[in-house]
């Protein structure tokens, strides 16, 4: 197959952002510097191209909807920019397991998915389908959630009052307040009117290199951190939140309406114009597939045949690095059908599908039910007990200092409160839903009898039930149920070959 190539161009596994996050004053500030390396270092791993960085500095981890560059990424994802989120850990993009759900489901359907590069992919079958089968009571978690336990921050929110996450380049914090940092507006201002004159990003990013100019982070400005501030609405005054609210008049504007857009309308026209570029293709094992000899991840790759048509192939990273594997190339399509093919085939097999959901119900009555409401509950009675008592004592005192101390020991007891409303309620709705085998079973045969032609059923497949693949030449072997909730690794993969329990053994996936 690879000497039908006359050329070949690096496909990877497409773009991604990383999502970094640190909860409070007792983690260090280095904490996101290591999350970052721990990221690009996968990255350059898998074959990923990082496009941007999402960091929420002293946030807590169990209510995404305070987050503001979390749900900044998620509004993003919208735009089909980067098709993976990567975190250190999964607690990074929720501790919280129904905002977990809630947001890569909302992350799935942009075509985005979420990877843990300390921890490997997925937490092993069972725990998979039961998040997949907890998506259908997602939606009215949300509307929940939205409806009883949020209504604090989005009223702050419309007050122009700031509710976390990164203050843009050009402001400072008043209290709650935004105002403008006149010596970094003149930055913001300067890239508004160079763009809306026409001028073109990577010439606008050397000349602010040129005049020392750099980021709130202190760092030279990229496509990514320009294109960013060019979106930015407040910096015509309008205060958004959450990708839901915008308040006009919400915060000072620092750049006037008509030149912010022209801005949005240069953009819109590059966005439109042909690109360049092929089209990126979509791998859908990316991260998931592995070369059984060396154990290097197998990358998209692809190239034009003699007869000008392109191919698209699976290429193992250390012999195209550095041509020390003797791994052939695979086709895309075909890899990507077998492996859901005897998926399929292995989930229905006799008596599989009923030990699949007898594991899944276990697994889902002792993590989702109701015994751990009480407790929640009595804590609950005492932060609003505390709370009470602080209030009382702000009454009571005029001293500067105690007003200032009550008054942050108030903010951190709201939000602790908001925390446990949501997961109370979360847990409510959770253990409020019975799940028999049989609905596992359902579930099951629906999500595995699609049409294997469709690109979105194979990713289904592929999202939800495969852990790792491993090539060789003449066999591949495909992992399911993961023990540890780690991804199985090469030598995890060489130490079961003479198992075959957890995985399938089959012939040689690359003969046509």
């Amino acid at each position: 197959m690879e000497n039908k190539l006359t050329t070949e161009a690096f496909e990877g596994n497409g773009n991604a952002v990383i999502y970094a996050r640190y909860s409070s004053s007792s983690q260090q500030e280095q904490s996101i510097d290591g999350q970052l390396r721990y990221c690009y270092q996968y990255a350059a791993a898998r074959g990923y191209r990082v496009v941007g960085e999402y960091i929420d500095r002293a946030m807590s981890g169990t209510s995404a909807d305070r987050r503001a560059e979390f749900q900044r990424m998620i509004a993003d994802s919208k735009k089909g920019q980067f098709q993976a989120v990567l975190v250190w850990k999964l607690d990074r993009f929720s501790r919280n397991r129904y905002d977990s759900i809630i947001y890569k489901t909302k992350l799935k359907n942009n075509g985005v998915h979420v990877l843990s590069v300390t921890e490997g992919i997925g937490e092993g079958s069972e725990s998979n389908i039961i998040e997949a089968i907890l998506e259908a009571m997602a939606e009215e978690y949300s509307r929940q959630l939205s409806q009883n336990v949020s209504r604090g921050m989005r009223e702050a929110a419309r007050q122009g009052n700031t509710v976390g996450g990164t203050i843009p380049l050009g402001y400072r914090l008043d209290g709650k307040k935004l105002v403008v940092v006149e010596e970094e507006a003149a930055i913001v201002r300067y890239v508004f009117q160079r763009y809306a004159a026409g001028g073109g990003k990577k010439e606008i990013i050397a000349e602010l290199a040129e005049k020392g100019w750099q980021t709130r982070r202190k760092k030279p400005f990229s496509i990514n951190s320009l294109s960013t501030l060019l979106h930015n609405k407040k910096y015509i005054g309008v205060y958004t939140y959450a990708g839901e609210i915008e308040v006009p008049g919400g915060c000072p504007a620092i750049v006037d309406t008509p030149t912010f857009e022209k801005a949005q309308m240069v953009a819109a026209a590059t966005k439109k114009a042909p690109a360049k570029a092929k089209a990126g293709e979509d791998y859908l094992l990316g991260g998931k597939v592995f070369c059984g000899y060396c154990g290097a991840p197998m990358i998209g790759e692809s190239g034009k045949g003699k007869n000008g048509l392109m191919y698209h192939y699976y290429a193992c990273a250390k012999k195209k690095k550095s041509h020390t594997c003797k791994k052939q190339n695979e086709k895309k399509h075909f890899l990507e059908c077998y492996v859901v093919d005897q998926t399929v085939k292995y989930i229905l097999a006799p008596g599989r599908l009923e030990y699949i959901a007898e594991k899944v119900v276990e697994a889902y009555r002792k993590e989702y039910n109701a015994t751990g409401i009480p407790a929640l509950e009595k804590e609950l009675r005492d932060v609003e007990k505390e709370l009470d008592n602080l209030v009382d004592a702000l009454i009571k005192t005029s001293n500067p200092h105690a007003l200032k101390r009550i008054n942050g020991q108030l903010a951190a007891g709201e939000i602790r409160k908001e925390e446990l409303e949501e997961e109370i309620a979360g847990l409510k709705i959770a253990s409020s839903a019975e799940l028999t085998e049989q609905d596992v079973i359902r579930w099951l045969k629906t999500r595995c009898t699609g049409n294997l032609a469709a690109p979105d059923f194979r990713r289904e497949i592929i999202d939800q039930l495969i852990n790792a693949v491993y090539i060789f030449d003449d066999k591949i072997i495909i992992f399911f149920n993961v023990k540890g909730g780690r991804q199985v690794s090469h030598i995890d993969m060489l130490e079961s070959l003479s198992e075959c329990s957890d995985f399938i053994c089959s012939g040689s996936p690359n003969s046509d």
